[in-house]
């Protein structure tokens, strides 16, 4: 199955409260083994553009991510003064704490969460190489704009465009330390499709020719914001996709980085912002040694109120140089709290036997906000049947899945800040495309939850 890297595309979301056209999701089975992300393959390189540091902001949708419903999508803001960066939705920030100059003319402080990426031979000192003045790292020698389309542009204050955007920036760093000497490339391509509320990176690391075996670390975290408050708690998903998120109870806002293909994130935290920003400035492995919070995994979650900060973490053993790199996939991901399932296949099959994975998600932290009798029945294409016993770990009241039919349902009580997953074995007979939406879903409802 390919699937493509659009949010409607690579998962169905189902709330009340949304309309059945904002919830279509294609799901393409073919026979190609394997996921793959779809961007702009017919935009052009330009010619290479230096972008100083914190001069030229890189924007996104900078028309967007201000409609109070989050009906026109993300902003975001890239490369602002001292290497920092942000994103809004429901024109609220979600990193601490700067708005990068909008509305300006200037380009101004945007918020304390960035990428970085670590080096380190064996048991030495790593190098740890970033955009963002806080950390005290050894800062990228260059940074360059590869190639732009739709909505991104570069300039010294925020463009206000709308709609669907790339950009592919080039970091480059040189090191002297005696092991890991040389020069170090990171490749980060940005990646949105109006309106969703997730943008995609890729980062592609080249080692210098003749590199020693190195381990490679590369990180996303620093100091988070969700809903434009300081305060919230830690929280995490780990099917189909992995992710580690902030959530913050008064505005219900989550704020998540998640993995593009499942089982290659190598840590995740979620907790104190210092704590964060000393993970990436100390180059450690999440989970390894200090525990914060609770670790479970690969995560690292403290989940009473706390002046939140969140980490995503990639990790790399034994890597030499090689010409195509090492890439590595990140969503970041912000939206409302809400009660939903979602559906995803967990692999390519055709003639075969694959999982549809439904993740139920109830994101409101309160203890009131258990959602009693949420209900909802799901046609299963009629390219596919089910082919085994469905797992649940939801603990539903009552759950319908035969063998042989296309007929599934489920109710349950699910309580608060809980994320559990029903996984549904399904056979396509031969390849095709299956189109997945809103209409496939009935009965859906839900009791003792605000569906805001």
């Amino acid at each position: 199955m390919q699937v493509t890297r659009n949010e409607a595309q690579r998962t169905a979301k189902f709330s009340p409260l949304q309309s059945f056209t904002q919830l279509c999701i294609m799901l393409l089975i073919v026979l190609n083994p394997f996921l793959t992300g779809v961007y702009p393959q017919a935009v052009a390189a330009q010619s290479r553009t230096a972008v100083p540091l914190g001069t030229d902001i890189l924007t996104i949708n900078g028309g967007g991510g201000a409609a109070t419903n989050g009906s026109d999508g993300l902003r975001m803001a890239f490369n602002c003064i001292d290497g920092t960066e942000q994103v809004w939705f429901r024109n609220l920030l979600n990193y601490y704490d700067g708005d990068c100059g909008y509305g300006t003319a200037a380009n101004n402080s945007g918020g304390n969460v960035s990428i970085a990426l670590s080096i380190q031979n064996g048991s030495s000192t790593p190098v740890v190489f970033s955009n963002l003045v806080i950390w005290g790292s050894t800062l990228w020698g260059s940074v360059d704009v590869l190639a732009l389309s739709g909505s991104a542009s570069v300039g010294t204050s925020m463009a206000t465009s709308t709609g669907s955007g790339y950009a592919l920036l080039e970091y480059t760093g040189t090191t002297t330390d005696a092991g890991v000497a040389g020069t170090y490339t990171l490749r980060r391509e940005i990646s949105y499709t109006y309106p969703n509320k997730y943008f995609t990176e890729n980062y592609t690391v080249y080692l210098p020719v003749g590199s020693p075996a190195v381990t490679i670390r590369v990180y996303k975290g620093g100091d988070t914001y969700p809903g434009g408050s300081d305060m919230g708690v830690g929280g995490a998903t780990t099917t189909p996709y992995r992710s580690v998120q902030s959530i913050e109870p008064t505005s219900k806002q989550v704020l998540a980085f998640r993995e593009t293909t499942a089982g290659t994130l190598a840590g995740g935290y979620s907790g104190e912002y210092t704590n964060a920003n000393g993970i990436i400035m100390g180059s450690n492995d999440v989970t390894v040694g200090t525990c914060y919070g609770t670790c479970t995994g690969i995560f690292d979650l403290e989940t009473t109120p706390i002046d939140t900060g969140l980490v995503a973490q990639f990790k790399t053993s034994g890597a030499t140089y090689a010409a195509s790199g090492y890439r590595y996939g990140l969503d970041t991901l912000v939206q409302k709290a809400d009660v939903s399932v979602s559906a995803a296949f967990d692999q390519s099959f055709a003639n075969t036997t694959a999982n549809l994975v439904f993740t139920v998600q109830n994101a409101y932290l309160d203890t009131v906000e258990s959602a009693t009798d949420f209900t909802f029945d799901f046609a299963i294409p009629a390219a596919l049947t089910i082919s085994g016993t469905a797992v649940d770990n939801c603990g539903t009241d009552s759950l319908t899945a035969a063998l042989g039919t296309r007929a599934f349902s489920m109710s349950m009580l699910i309580g608060p800040a809980t994320v559990c997953t029903v996984t549904v074995p399904v056979t396509a007979a031969s390849a095709g495309v299956v189109n997945i939406d809103g209409t496939m879903v009935s009965s859906l409802s839900t009791t003792g939850v605000d569906l805001n």
